[in-house]
C-alpha cells in the first residue's frame, strides 16, 4: 500500500498499519521510499522526447537513452553497475527527484533547440 504521508488521513493509517506489524510480531519488514515526479513533468518529457524523435527520424526510446540520458545527462544518468565491477549502468527516469527531472529537462530542451 501507498501512503501520502502529506495527508493526515494517510498519516494515521500509515502508523495504524506499522503498529498493527509490530503488535503480530513480524520479524522481518521492508519500508521504500517513493520518488515522485509530477505528471505534468512527464508528459513535457514525452513531448520533446517525441517531437525531436520525429525531426531526428529514430525512435522515442532511442532518443531517450541515445540523446537524453548519454548524451545530455550523462552525470545523471550513468551510474556504477554493482554487479559488474568498472562498468556503468543507466538509471530509470523513475528514480530521478522531481529538481533532478526539471534539470534534465530544461538540459535537453537547450540543447536540442
Amino acid at each position: 500500500m501507498i501512503y501520502n504521508l502529506s495527508y493526515d488521513k494517510d498519516i494515521e493509517r500509515f502508523k495504524s498499519k506499522v503498529s498493527k506489524l509490530l503488535n503480530i510480531g513480524y520479524e522481518v519488514v521492508e519500508l521504500t521510499e517513493k520518488k515522485q515526479r509530477s505528471l505534468s513533468q512527464n508528459n513535457y518529457l514525452y513531448l520533446i522526447l517525441g517531437w525531436f524523435s520525429l525531426e531526428y527520424g529514430c525512435t522515442i526510446e532511442e532518443v531517450k537513452i541515445d540523446f537524453f540520458k548519454r548524451t545530455v545527462n550523462r552525470e545523471l544518468f550513468e551510474v556504477p553497475n554493482p554487479k559488474r565491477e568498472g562498468t556503468t549502468r543507466l538509471r530509470s527516469t523513475a528514480d530521478l527527484t522531481k529538481e533532478e527531472m526539471s534539470r534534465a529537462i530544461d538540459r535537453f530542451r537547450n540543447w536540442s533547440s
